[in-house]
């Protein structure tokens, strides 16, 4: 069931038909394969078989001897023998160079042991497992078991070298993880708020770098969202304790502060852009341009199946609409979609509350140069035409000019009211 809910959670009923099919090829050929090595190798698993039935002959005797000897009193007379020291496992620590003894429970090292073999298994298996999340599971239980156990000096070097081992596996197979965003904030919370003496500085900010922005390359307001939404995870039983552990996250100062970083960026290489284009706009007759955006494409109408084909209708309506706001050749439409996505976003760095000073200076940069632009599409509209022969095709780019002169202006006014 862990593998089958995220199919139909992120997949269309026929991807997962496809996946379907594919699976049970995949299940035909791997039981060829065990056909075949099971004849290749059938005499083997006889011996082997037989080996086992002889072991397991030999630990009942064994067992019978031991049972033997604690109970047949009459026979080894066991209660004249001295009693057994007690024993215990120690090791010599002392700062000053004395033997000291020190004595270490076993349970202690059976939590240690465990806690290594648990690291090695998640590092080995869980980008391969069909179980991902009990071997996730095992790994926090045992680093909340060690957590509660003292460890003594003589295995600090082990504990640090595994820890690393850890940090290193995550860095680098990020992108090859498929964890839950609840998975992803209990491991960030295991390496900023546990352990802190134990990991290195340099993996730990790769870590949460490289996590911040695999996290951001998802829908981001899907996943501020999950902060305040009641929705149960598939791997953990206790909900209330879940939603709390990935609101408290989301909500955090941390978050906050990587998510408007993040976005900061993403704006300005918005206005690189934009600014870029504005250069080729003024080096170009592209406001006197009424060429349509396939024009260039010689290929393009051959491809087309019939005037009622789903995408054929869909670039109709969509080139009809860039027309009716004076989008109407490549550079002003691509100008058009550099700046709109970037007042979105600069509506969203406002919710994310970020510093008024930052938010006002993006917000000027991109007035500026929308302004700036304005200031092109007005004279263009004061230009006379040259040719009498092209009065209709400059009336109408004068038309369209007038549409987009009104966008940018739309563009601007929403840029100074938000």
């Amino acid at each position: 069931m862990d593998e089958v809910i995220p199919l139909f959670r992120d997949f269309h009923i026929a991807q997962v038909k496809d996946y379907q099919l594919g699976l049970q090829n995949d299940l035909v050929k791997t039981n060829e394969i065990f056909q075949e090595n099971l004849l290749k190798n059938y005499n083997k698993i006889l011996d082997l078989t037989d080996s086992v039935n002889d072991l397991s002959l030999n630990l009942k005797s064994i067992d019978q001897d031991f049972k033997s000897l604690c109970f047949d009193d009459e026979q080894f007379q066991l209660n004249k023998l001295p009693p057994l020291p007690p024993r215990s496992i120690t090791t010599h620590v002392s700062p000053l160079g004395s033997e000291v003894a020190v004595t270490i429970p076993p349970q202690n090292i059976l939590v240690i042991s465990n806690w290594t073999i648990s690291i090695s298994n998640f590092c080995n298996r869980v980008a391969t497992s069909t179980t991902p999340s009990r071997i996730f599971d095992e790994l926090l239980l045992n680093f909340h078991e060690l957590s509660l156990t003292s460890v003594p000096t003589k295995f600090e070097i082990l504990i640090g070298n595994k820890c690393y081992q850890l940090q290193k596996f995550l860095v680098d197979s990020m992108s090859a993880l498929n964890f839950t965003l609840l998975q992803w904030v209990k491991l960030y919370n295991l390496l900023n708020t546990e352990f802190t003496s134990k990991w290195d500085d340099n993996l730990l900010s790769a870590f949460n770098e490289s996590l911040f922005e695999t996290l951001f390359n998802e829908n981001v307001q899907a996943l501020l969202n999950s902060s305040t939404n009641n929705k149960k995870h598939q791997y953990y039983s206790n909900e209330q304790n879940d939603n709390s552990t990935v609101a408290d996250f989301v909500n955090s100062s941390t978050f906050r502060d990587h998510l408007i970083r993040r976005t900061v960026k993403e704006i300005n290489a918005h206005l690189d852009t934009l600014s870029t284009l504005l250069a080729k706009l003024k080096n170009s007759d592209s406001l006197h341009q009424l060429n349509i955006f396939h024009d260039s494409d010689e290929n393009y109408g051959h491809n087309i199946e019939s005037p009622s084909d789903e995408d054929t209708l869909k670039h109709y309506i969509d080139t009809a609409i860039s027309y009716s706001k004076g989008l109407t050749n490549d550079t002003t439409l691509q100008i058009y979609q550099a700046v709109q996505p970037t007042i979105e976003i600069l509506q969203n760095l406002e919710m994310y509350k970020c510093p008024r000073e930052t938010l006002a200076d993006l917000k000027t940069s991109l007035i500026t140069q929308l302004q700036d632009f304005k200031t092109q599409i007005e004279s263009s509209l004061s230009s006379l035409p040259e040719n009498p022969t092209a009065i209709v095709d400059d009336f109408m780019a004068s038309y369209n000019n007038h549409n987009l002169l009104q966008l940018v202006t739309d563009q601007i006014t929403q840029l100074r009211q938000c």
